[in-house]
């Protein structure tokens, strides 16, 4: 029996991508390479740079990509049942109280944002 080579599973975690980004920049700014690149990226101005490039590792064939809700509320297209996701980093807002002592004795509770980044899939138009 011959063993077939498993699919190449996406990325999951944050971390995950921080390294494919991180390696895939190393190689991509080469000059051919780079040349594809460009010509890649022009079609993706609405995402960051590392997501752009986080899409370009994953599927360099990509012409237009967005995520699940989006192809079902704004384009009415469904994204096949068991379509493997492009992953990108999303980012997000979180609300964070913190209690903050006084010099005089009193609690001050502080209200603050933080920003976070997760895996987000999106999908190709193909």
């Amino acid at each position: 029996m011959v063993d077939t080579p498993k699919e190449k599973q996406p990325p999951k975690t944050t971390k995950e991508l921080l390294e494919v980004a991180a390696e895939g920049a190393r190689k991509v700014f080469t000059k051919e390479e780079y040349r594809d690149y460009l010509k890649f990226v022009s079609g993706f101005y609405q995402y960051s740079i590392r997501n752009q490039l986080l899409i370009y590792l994953q599927n360099p064939h990509t012409t237009f990509v967005a995520g699940f809700n989006t192809w079902k509320t704004k384009f009415h297209r469904q994204v096949n049942k068991g379509e493997k996701g492009i992953r990108i980093l999303a980012g997000g807002e979180r609300k964070v109280e913190r209690s903050v002592r006084q010099p005089d004795g009193t609690i001050k509770v502080e209200k603050d944002t933080r920003m976070f980044y997760r895996p987000a899939a999106v999908f190709d138009y193909s």
